[in-house]
């Protein structure tokens, strides 16, 4: 996977904000499954290799990283920031 996102870097440009998703479609049943490591990666070409698939599909695009807050559960906090001071 890690190899596989710095060919992209040679060949795409996207933002600090952004990241590329990388999402692997099974052959036999359509499903799409993001890949986020190296081992999920691997997996994922190894169990299409042993489906006897001629061709692996991947699907990658160009998203928003998502921002994590530590002390934001669910968005209570924020929203409870932000109320109090529209309330002002």
């Amino acid at each position: 996977m890690d190899q596989f996102r710095d060919e992209l870097c040679s060949k795409m440009i996207w933002g600090p904000s952004q990241e590329v998703a990388v999402w692997g479609v099974d052959k036999l049943t359509g499903r799409k499954e993001r890949l986020t490591s190296n081992a999920e990666f691997v997996d994922f070409i190894s169990d299409q290799r042993d489906a006897n698939a001629k061709c692996i599909n991947l699907t990658v695009k160009v998203v928003d990283k998502t921002v994590v807050h530590p002390f934001d559960s669910g968005g209570s906090l924020e929203h409870q920031v932000l109320s109090a001071l529209q309330r002002k």
